[in-house]
């Protein structure tokens, strides 16, 4: 990342800054922008944003759809990977960075993450659940999924 001016500095509120050791690919890389106080950036690979064990819902391939709302209920096949939401929570980073290929499930996984948090919704928080009582976060984690369900003003941006 190159260095910018004072005029571009106004206009950024982040600079990325490159690990220097790669060895831990969950780093918690310090963000910091002159002037303002200093955040925290999880870099994440695409490889990080997946459950363990690894299971797979639904019964149908739906392809070019990417909301997970629509395709979970729709019983289209999806790959679990809602542990990874209680992963991106328990870090405490204020910016996160998932970088992977087109066609990999982000715009699938954010929209879950979304309808996981989000207090409001088109669907009822009960609807929600019901669609959510198969996946990992729900059965291996019923503690943490309580405190966090349906809790949270979500603000959801498609700049598409």
């Amino acid at each position: 990342h190159e260095p910018q001016s004072d005029s571009d500095s106004d206009a950024m509120d982040t600079q990325l800054v490159e690990p220097s050791d790669s060895s831990n690919e969950n780093a918690l890389l310090p963000v910091t922008t002159p002037g303002s106080p200093p955040r925290r950036l999880l870099k994440m690979p695409s490889s990080a944003i997946s459950s363990s064990p690894s299971r797979v819902h639904g019964k149908e391939l739906r392809v070019g759809r990417s909301d997970w709302l629509d395709l979970s209920s729709d019983h289209a096949i999806l790959v679990d990977k809602s542990l990874a939401i209680m992963r991106i929570m328990d870090n405490g980073a204020d910016v996160m960075a998932a970088i992977a290929p087109r066609r990999s499930g982000k715009t699938t996984f954010l929209t879950m993450m979304a309808e996981f948090l989000s207090a409001h919704s088109t669907w009822s928080a009960d609807d929600r659940e019901k669609l959510f009582s198969e996946y990992n976060l729900y059965t291996q984690h019923p503690k943490f999924f309580k405190d966090h369900f349906a809790k949270y003003s979500v603000i959801h941006l498609d700049l598409s």
